[in-house]
């Protein structure tokens, strides 16, 4: 695992993913019927990304601003579930990587029944970094909308979405 894995903070991920995708929009032009993606990122999606949400966090928005500030960090999550931290705290460590996922991702289209995982998601961007498989699973933001908004980031030691099918990338 890299060192930058092991050093950042909650703090130091909440800046990053601020500085690289709240407020941002991102474009997949693929070989499907859904494209163009357009994925909208903002600062109430961070808890579901991390897995706070586990922990008993209701409000993203409130959240967000509490990690900005340092006043969640591990030790505070270690401390409110100790079992549930230790299941989450890779989630949260690989988070840095998001931006290799989203740059040189495999795109799968979700079906819950090829998979155990209960996940409300119509599509899953994932890559290899380093040893671990990063995913991030994306579903429409309302029917009617153009957007789609991210719903979870995973990490694995295995490739859970290889046998999920495939779309191409045409541009990004």
């Amino acid at each position: 695992m890299s060192d930058r894995v092991n050093e950042l903070t909650l703090q130091e991920i909440t800046e990053f993913y601020r500085d690289n995708f709240v407020g941002k929009v991102l474009r997949y032009d693929v070989r499907h019927k859904s494209t163009p993606f357009l994925i909208k990122f903002d600062e109430g999606h961070l808890m579901h990304l991390l897995g706070l949400h586990k922990f008993g966090y209701k409000r993203g928005e409130k959240i967000y601003k509490d990690l900005l500030r340092g006043k969640i960090s591990y030790k505070t999550l270690n401390n409110r579930d100790e079992g549930r931290f230790k299941a989450y705290h890779f989630r949260m460590k690989y988070f840095c990587f998001l931006t290799e996922v989203m740059e040189n991702s495999r795109i799968a289209i979700y079906d819950p029944k090829r998979t155990e995982s209960r996940i409300n998601a119509d599509f899953i961007f994932y890559n290899q970094v380093f040893d671990r498989f990063l995913s991030l699973g994306i579903r429409k933001e309302k029917n009617d909308s153009e957007f789609y908004i991210p719903v979870t980031f995973l990490e694995h030691e295995k490739n859970k979405w290889i046998n999920q099918t495939h779309i191409l990338h045409q541009t990004k």
